[in-house]
């Protein structure tokens, strides 16, 4: 059992300074979602639904890059496009900053979210770990951007009282410069073998070929749907006790989810953990379907949470498991857009729900979503996982 998570000196690096990456530059996304609603109005031309684009823009260009950055990190090599990801938010952050008006916000928004080295960061940490070790390594990074998204929260209205939102704006590029220069001096070096093993066009078609991929990013679809849609309706119907709500939410959900991980790299029940950890959502979902109840809620929510985090990080393990090696980050890419673009649609369809029916109508299309993935996960057929180096897993 201890040698399933005995990590050498190359994946701790990895692990470490990939964390690192994609936590700061997530905190350099989510530092200004607190202050936008605030200063917003101060730009020429702001109106309401303007301000929302700018608030969402990101995750729309997140999700339809997210393909292309995988694929290409497969041809050109992991770094090199992350660099580049990394470069094209630190141009976006300055533009934001320099902005004076809303179309100029916009534009600098959606340049950050350009970036998407989303499905790249995944493809060379799962390069860089054993397949035995992969899905704790990819619950660390989880961790790292839950813990950014927290830090952000806290942070940007302090350093906006400061330097104001340009100044937030000019904090993320920074950031930027940060994680690139994390990348090239504590990352480990790509392997040679994979570098100059290139994919053909036939090879990436295989990407859009195999049933078990799509009902992975299927999954992936319907666990950000659920999450995003979450965080929409219950500051809504929890009043002002929301940061005990949290607070319960993520330790609960900790306790939970620690376990059940350590349990299915230990015993091998990667496929029975995944399954439960969907009926878990479920559960939570009908749960909080029947009417908000505070300490039945909590528990729901603690449930709602471990499960998220047990899928979260059993869900690029299982692509990099299936995905062939030389598509590796094209699968990513693909897993990734189905990330953004569920995040996107289940926060604009829960709040038309709510706003014309009721939360519990966001509810039951969270638990549609949710036994739809259920029932095409049956079929799944998840690899063993392999012991040695696992840079190139089956």
């Amino acid at each position: 059992m201890a040698t399933t998570r005995k990590f050498n000196s190359t994946e701790w690096r990895s692990i470490s300074g990939l964390s690192l990456i994609y936590g700061v530059r997530m905190l350099g996304l989510f530092m200004v979602l607190p202050l936008l609603a605030t200063y917003g109005a101060n730009y020429t031309d702001s109106t309401p639904a303007l301000l929302g684009l700018a608030v969402g823009i990101y995750g729309l260009s997140q999700a339809v890059l997210q393909i292309l950055y995988g694929a290409a990190s497969d041809i050109l090599g992991r770094k090199r496009v992350i660099a580049f990801g990394l470069l094209v938010f630190v141009v976006g952050s300055l533009l934001a900053g320099l902005a004076t008006s809303i179309e100029g916000l916009i534009i600098g928004r959606a340049l950050q979210g350009a970036g998407a080295v989303a499905s790249a960061i995944t493809a060379l940490l799962a390069d860089q770990t054993r397949d035995s070790n992969r899905t704790f390594a990819m619950a660390i990074v989880g961790a790292s951007i839950g813990l950014s998204f927290i830090v952000s929260i806290l942070l940007g209205p302090f350093l906006a009282d400061i330097v104001g939102l340009s100044g937030v704006f000019y904090t993320a590029a920074a950031l930027g410069l940060v994680a690139i220069g994390l990348l090239y001096v504590w990352i480990p070096a790509e392997a040679a073998e994979r570098i100059n093993s290139k994919p053909s066009i036939a090879e990436f078609s295989q990407v859009f070929k195999m049933a078990d991929l799509w009902r992975l990013d299927f999954g992936i679809f319907a666990l950000h749907a659920t999450l995003t849609g979450l965080f929409v309706v219950i500051p809504l119907v929890a009043g002002s006790d929301l940061t005990q709500v949290y607070l319960y939410m993520v330790l609960g959900g900790v306790l939970l989810a620690v376990p059940a991980i350590g349990l299915a790299e230990a015993k091998q029940l990667t496929k029975p953990v995944f399954m439960v950890a969907i009926a878990g959502l479920l559960a939570a979902c009908v749960v909080m379907w029947f009417g908000w109840l505070p300490v039945g809620h909590w528990f729901a929510l603690a449930l709602f949470f471990g499960s998220f985090m047990v899928l979260e990080s059993m869900l690029p393990s299982i692509i990099s498991r299936i995905a062939p090696a030389k598509v590796k980050g094209a699968a990513l890419g693909v897993y990734s857009t189905g990330q953004f673009l569920g995040a996107f649609i289940g926060a604009t369809v829960s709040g038309f729900l709510y706003q014309h029916y009721s939360a519990s109508a966001a509810f039951g299309f969270f638990g549609g979503l949710l036994l739809l993935w259920m029932v095409i996960s049956i079929g799944l057929s998840i690899p063993k996982r392999t012991r040695g180096r696992g840079t190139e897993a089956a």
